[in-house]
């Protein structure tokens, strides 16, 4: 009867081993199709009337990123992850400024800048910043500079009013390093020692002139998150508030 019991309880393990290897790490199923796209968005989020997918863009292999034209002329975004054994949209919304996808939330590389503007703002090319204010510290009538960071990517958008930008190295090295900063904060050591300043990521867009390009079109929209994703917005970054610093 024992070993018997102890058979059961094996196949039982193993089992529930192979499930939870199915449930959760089983590699992704075909993707939907366009049709199917349009109908789960307009499912999940209905306000948001998508009628057009523009593309399928693969960031790895559990996540996507489409593009889509609404109803009413508004160009959107939607974020699909493969979770729990299925394609799930977990991030949409009607209004295409970038966003920063944080993939994986460790890994700095797999950050992914995410954008649809609408053409009506006839936006030719954009400028991404990595960005940490200048800060300084006095401790024990000692004064501390702790100069500011800028770094500038610049993306032209090619004709298309759509894309991605994986994060580049330069900036996920940064990135990573401050998390360690942060990290160490944490242990009181260096609590008082650094200003407690992070960085955070801007964005100018521009027409073919060389002109800001005002966003009416693009900005301002709805949109729904299943809270499973980190999907931050990107500050927008007047041209003349970089000057200034």
């Amino acid at each position: 009867m024992g070993k018997k019991m102890m058979i059961f309880g094996i196949v039982i393990l193993l089992l529930s081993a192979v499930t939870v290897y199915w449930f959760y790490y089983s590699k992704p199923d075909r993707f939907l199709t366009n049709q199917q796209l349009v109908e789960e968005i307009n499912h999940v989020f209905p306000e948001v009337a998508a009628d057009t997918i523009q593309d399928i863009i693969h960031v790895d292999e559990r996540h996507k990123v489409i593009p889509f034209v609404t109803k009413d002329n508004r160009y959107g975004l939607s974020y699909w992850a493969w979770k729990n054994h299925q394609w799930k949209a977990v991030y949409i919304d009607n209004a295409g400024e970038p966003k920063v996808w944080r993939v994986n939330q460790k890994n700095p590389s797999t950050y992914t800048i995410v954008w649809n503007i609408h053409p009506d703002d006839a936006v030719s090319y954009m400028k991404f910043y990595l960005k940490k204010d200048r800060n300084y510290l006095i401790r024990d009538g000692i004064e501390t500079y702790y100069p500011g960071i800028l770094l500038e990517k610049t993306v032209p958008l090619d004709g298309k009013s759509y894309g991605v930008l994986r994060m580049p190295a330069e900036w996920s090295s940064i990135i990573d390093s401050f998390d360690e900063l942060n990290k160490a904060k944490q242990l009181n050591f260096f609590q008082d020692v650094f200003p407690a300043r992070d960085l955070f990521f801007g964005w100018t867009p521009y027409k073919s002139s060389g002109e800001e390009a005002a966003i009416k079109a693009t900005a301002n929209g709805n949109s729904f998150h299943s809270g499973e994703e980190m999907i931050d917005f990107i500050m927008y970054v007047n041209e003349s508030d970089l000057k200034s610093e």
